[in-house]
């Protein structure tokens, strides 16, 4: 019907298009065409109808338009409360924070560095190390402290560690220059094996006293003595192998950790007296600022 007729400008007459005659056509809004010179009975009413509905639409509009605006009211209300609720939250943690005493590292002036000259051994030997070097001609290496977080110790079946780095703390024990190798790593809360008790530590920890015990185990290989000494404490043992690092890094409790790890590693590096201290990352780099004397420093990143 739509392609057989044309409709005038007016609306009041439909005019058929190459087609014959129909008597009538029943269109669905009602309105009925007799004939070529139709007339259009519902056309008031729907001129009036169409009106309505335009004013109806325009008035949904309206109130949409409203309800938007109050909905933009909304958001800007909840961002500002969220705001001043998130600020008030960062205030309290600093002034909770506030009155805690924890320092990782006092600075008090600055020093020179002097290497020490290689063959010098400042480790008391113990009974098995002494018998070792009685069978095997005595070293002139240099005597290097490693310390990581991370460690590997395969006869132990312990893999404390992330990645690839695993792979990488078996090749630097069996490609390390002949000498002395002290490997000092921080206790997970996992079964070591059989440890002797090497010293006990009493280190001050955001005003409180805390003791760390040092255990030590043994190993040699031709030309290189390894010592490992492994912390145990609290803030170490609550770690796991999935979690080897304290987080999150803004927690009091993870800066206790690392407070107390830097000033362990400061004491033994005081007491094994070693020529080169090997860091293995950034998380116990601050050891020598708490020594006594200084020492060199290798830092891998």
């Amino acid at each position: 019907l739509l392609l057989n007729y044309t409709i005038t400008p007016d609306l009041s007459l439909c005019k058929a298009k190459d087609v014959e005659l129909a008597p009538s056509w029943i269109l669905q809004s009602g309105t009925i065409y007799e004939g070529p010179q139709a007339r259009c009975e519902d056309l008031a009413f729907a001129g009036k109808e169409s009106s309505l509905q335009e004013r109806e639409m325009l008035e949904n509009d309206e109130r949409d338009d409203s309800a938007c605006s109050l909905t933009e009211n909304d958001a800007f209300l909840v961002t500002l409360v969220a705001t001043v609720v998130f600020a008030s939250l960062m205030l309290t943690l600093l002034y909770c924070h506030g009155c805690s005493r924890l320092y990782l590292s006092v600075v008090r002036q600055a020093a020179s560095i002097e290497v020490p000259k290689p063959g010098k051994e400042t480790v008391e030997k113990s009974p098995a190390a002494e018998a070792t070097e009685a069978e095997e001609p005595s070293t002139t290496g240099r005597h290097v402290l490693f310390a990581s977080i991370e460690h590997c110790i395969p006869q132990r079946n312990v893999n404390a560690f992330t990645g690839d780095t695993g792979t990488f703390l078996q090749d630097f024990i069996k490609e390390h220059p002949s000498g002395m190798l002290s490997l000092v790593h921080p206790m997970l809360g996992i079964d070591y094996g059989h440890l002797d008790l090497y010293s006990e530590l009493t280190i001050v920890v955001d005003g409180k006293i805390q003791v760390v015990e040092v255990l030590m185990m043994e190993d040699a290989r031709p030309g290189l003595d390894i010592r490992w000494y492994f912390l145990r404490h609290e803030l170490f043992s609550d770690r796991t192998q999935e979690s080897l690092f304290p987080q999150p890094m803004s927690r009091i409790r993870s800066l206790r950790f690392y407070s107390l790890w830097n000033q362990a590693l400061a004491m033994l590096l005081d007491g094994l007296k070693p020529e080169i201290y090997h860091c293995l990352d950034c998380h116990q780099a601050l050891a020598p600022l708490y020594t006594e004397s200084t020492i060199p420093l290798v830092l891998l990143l």
